[in-house]
């Protein structure tokens, strides 16, 4: 019998009650409560709150740290002798030593926070007179606050105009800060910075959030292809005002030669069955010169293709 984590002092007693163990111990009768509760310590064991680290999010995943290591930080070096520095102590500026053409890198880190109205300190200097009070329940209401700040302070304008959004997050609130928003407050961002700061470059970072990621509606994706034609390949994006499906098709491919390749057949195919169906991937690579014969369409199993062997699998040939 195994309680995992939550192993308790009653657990001891309720395994030593049962007839077997009893036997094997020769014990006339189990411990007491406050015995187990001894032992517990003696153990190493404290009664307290479950301790709490770090979030965890996955900076240690395979792919992440492949993306941090060979992307990332490469071009994170290549900026930072561009960059101005400050001494931590005394608050000297070095300004970055240019090569003949070169600008000045600036840097802006996208930060998000969202405040509850119960998410207070608890700790305080408390009046001896003072009563206590119920706490509210819950976390509260809540407000997000989206800004970009870089060594020199929050992004403003010329003129202290701030790109700082406000809001109320909520679905009867003011929504969410989707990827629209997301899109909006950058291109108010970048003029700002171009106009305040014309002499530099400048760059823009986010983390690796889904809406910070998002492609646009026809973008080109391997990841839902199919490998045969197909009438009905393309994302939904909606309905109509006939509650009709609203299907966006991805936009043309680019052949080696860089002239443009459809990846739906055309309306005036000689096969009418396959008019302004998807080509398919087995279709698609054959017109880039590539046997898709073999191939299957995705590499099967928790782990996925092999990102460093490729040719696996005829999604992951196409995507490369």
């Amino acid at each position: 019998m195994s309680k995992g984590k939550y192993a308790s002092a009653n657990d001891i007693v309720a395994y030593l009650e049962t007839l077997e163990v009893k036997q094997w111990f020769k014990l006339d009768e189990p411990p007491s409560l406050r015995t187990a509760q001894r032992w517990m310590k003696e153990l190493g064991y404290r009664w307290s709150l479950d301790p709490k680290g770090q979030y965890a999010d996955g900076h240690e995943r395979e792919d992440v740290v492949c993306y941090r290591t060979h992307r990332y930080v490469l071009l994170w070096s290549r900026l930072e002798k561009r960059m101005c520095t400050y001494d931590s102590k005394t608050m000297q500026e070095f300004p970055p030593a240019l090569l003949p053409g070169q600008k000045p890198v600036m840097v802006w880190f996208h930060d998000e926070l969202i405040f509850y109205a119960n998410d207070r300190r608890l700790t305080r200097w408390i009046n001896c007179a003072e009563g206590a009070k119920p706490y509210a329940k819950g976390d509260g209401a809540s407000i997000m606050v989206a800004d970009f700040v870089g060594i020199d302070g929050w992004l403003t304008g010329p003129n202290g105009e701030s790109t700082r959004v406000v809001m109320y997050p909520g679905t009867n609130r003011d929504g969410y800060m989707n990827n629209g928003r997301i899109c909006t407050q950058l291109e108010n961002a970048i003029k700002l910075a171009k106009a305040k700061y014309p002499h530099a470059e400048h760059v823009f970072i986010y983390d690796n959030a889904t809406k910070h990621t998002k492609r646009r509606e026809n973008a080109l994706s391997v990841t839902k292809l199919t490998i045969g034609h197909s009438p009905n390949f393309s994302d939904i994006i909606g309905t109509n005002e006939k509650g009709e499906k609203i299907r966006q098709r991805m936009c043309d491919g680019v052949m080696p030669d860089g002239s443009p390749q459809c990846l739906y057949h055309p309306p005036d195919h000689p096969n009418e069955d396959l008019r302004g169906d998807f080509k398919g991937i087995a279709q698609i690579l054959r017109e880039r010169g590539i046997d898709p014969k073999g191939l299957k369409l995705t590499c099967t199993g928790e782990r996925g293709c092999d990102r460093l062997v490729g040719g696996c699998c005829a999604r992951r040939v196409l995507g490369d």
